[in-house]
């Protein structure tokens, strides 16, 4: 697996979230750009933290 790359790092300093959904994140950063998925990525941290 890729290491994690800075901003999820400065998003997820202590990586609470599983290895997985970081990779989802960085597979949508490539695809949609930098912007649209750092807004999608906090949306996404903030509702699997709810659960």
């Amino acid at each position: 697996m890729a290491p994690k790359s800075d901003w999820t790092l400065l998003i997820n300093p202590d990586s609470r979230l599983s290895d997985n959904f970081f990779s989802e994140c960085e597979r949508t950063l490539e695809s949609k750009g930098k912007e649209y998925s750092i807004i999608s990525f906090l949306m996404l941290k903030d509702n699997q933290e709810e659960k």
